[in-house]
């Protein structure tokens, strides 16, 4: 038996997991998705129960307040009967946080310890710059959960820096596992994967001036777009109002599988958003030894190390994006180099060692609440 999942007392207390339906699409859903998958590989001794307060289909507010309402009448149930639980919530900004406080609130009520997991894409402007009441909320909860999940190093010194007596760890985003490595070709077009929602955040614009700079510059190049969002249909449009469509060819969102085999056929993937926490599409890249080109936020220095395993650009530097794509697209030991470097450090985002972490740190919060 691994001695990492040796503890000096009986797992057999609960996880209540609150977050988004895992049967769609988004990050935090894939997150989720994996650490359940271990827990069901690895059988720690724990029963988790999964309870979804949103979900990405499309649906009115009724049907959103309802799936809420429901959900809460779930867990009070659940809290009611199972008294030795621990409460996992998954948040991201704006709504998502002021949904999941209720949650938080009841949790506290019952007397349960929390973890609460951050996933915010705008961490920044919505945690760290909050003001008046918000900034009296987040303290709240943030200050009076058992542990905060922070995704990179970042994040932590800034909840730190901001809010008072809070108990942070860092918890990167996992992988399953690395998959076989891609194969660098040595000639042809540079093929270029971005997969993302296509909301402005994500750098769409961004996206397609760099695009076209680089066919004026003459590179060889072909991107395929992954994704859907409310910037889909000005994509198309753009891409063949700027006679790029030659080299552009937009799929919307197609599933998991074919998310894995466009990775694994393509030569980079890039990202140039101006808002995220720990993209799992960079995570699943680096699993196949992809390079990325992406930017300088949140996340993404953790995983990215420039000149290493890709390379990174502030937000919005279109000129800096074709320079490094053109440079890409011309020398392929460069790429080859990348590949092998981002396949080795892809090892440090394994789910196995990553979910034990979280094990740890259950253990120590039922030590602490049950004894």
């Amino acid at each position: 038996m691994d001695e990492t999942l040796s503890v000096p007392h009986r797992r057999d207390y609960r996880i209540i997991v609150v977050g988004p339906d895992l049967t769609t699409h988004g990050g935090i859903a894939s997150v989720v998705k994996v650490y359940h998958s271990q827990h069901a590989s690895e059988d720690p001794g724990f029963e988790v129960e999964m309870l979804k307060t949103s979900h990405y289909k499309d649906g009115n507010k009724l049907e959103k307040l309802l799936l809420v309402v429901n959900t809460v009448f779930r867990y009070v149930g659940l809290l009611f009967r199972e008294r030795r639980t621990i409460v996992h919530i998954h948040c991201s900004f704006g709504v998502s946080f002021y949904r999941k406080a209720v949650f938080w609130l009841i949790a506290k009520l019952f007397g349960r310890p929390i973890v609460f997991h951050l996933h915010a894409s705008r961490f920044y402007s919505f945690f760290i710059d909050a003001r008046g009441l918000r900034a009296a909320m987040i303290q709240t909860v943030l200050g009076r959960s058992d542990l905060v999940i922070a995704l990179c190093t970042d994040w932590k010194s800034k909840l730190d820096e901001r809010y008072r007596s809070l108990n942070v760890r860092v918890l990167h985003n996992p992988i399953e596992k690395r998959r076989a490595r891609i194969t660098i070709l040595r000639s042809g077009p540079l093929k270029v994967l971005f997969a993302a929602f296509l909301i402005p955040s994500k750098g769409i614009v961004d996206l397609i001036e760099t695009a076209t700079q680089l066919k004026l510059r003459g590179v060889e190049f072909e991107l395929t777009i992954v994704g859907k969002g409310e910037l889909a249909s000005w994509v198309v449009q753009e891409v063949a109002r700027r006679g790029i469509d030659e080299q552009v060819v937009v799929k919307g969102w197609v599933p998991e599988k074919e998310i894995h085999s466009l990775l694994q056929k393509s030569d980079v993937l890039f990202l140039p958003s101006y808002h995220e926490g720990m993209p799992m599409v960079i995570l699943e890249a680096l699993s196949f030894g992809l390079p990325v080109v992406a930017t300088t936020i949140s996340g993404i220095p953790d995983t990215v190390v420039d000149g290493y395993n890709g390379f990174l650009a502030e937000p919005g530097a279109v000129s800096d994006f074709v320079e490094r794509l053109s440079r890409l697209a011309a020398d392929r030991e460069l790429l080859e180099q990348l590949s092998v470097n981002g396949y080795a450090h892809a090892e440090r985002f394994l789910v196995g060692p990553i979910y034990r972490e979280l094990c740890s740190e259950y253990d120590a919060l039922d030590a602490a609440a049950f004894g």
